[in-house]
């Protein structure tokens, strides 16, 4: 997805006064979020991309 949760919830875990500069998930659909998490300078770091697991298909 665009990452529009995360992203909600970094704000709110920001405003608690905690850092957040890494997201870590399983599969990256690769539907917008890394950029989008990079524009809150936070990196995303997937587990495998969905085009890895579709490239083998």
């Amino acid at each position: 997805t665009s990452g529009g949760s995360v992203i909600e919830a970094i704000g709110a875990i920001r405003e608690a006064g905690c850092i957040i500069d890494k997201v870590i998930t399983v599969v990256d659909r690769e539907d917008g979020a890394t950029e989008n998490l990079n524009e809150i300078d936070v990196k995303l770091i997937p587990l495998v991309r969905a085009s890895d697991l579709l490239a083998d298909n």
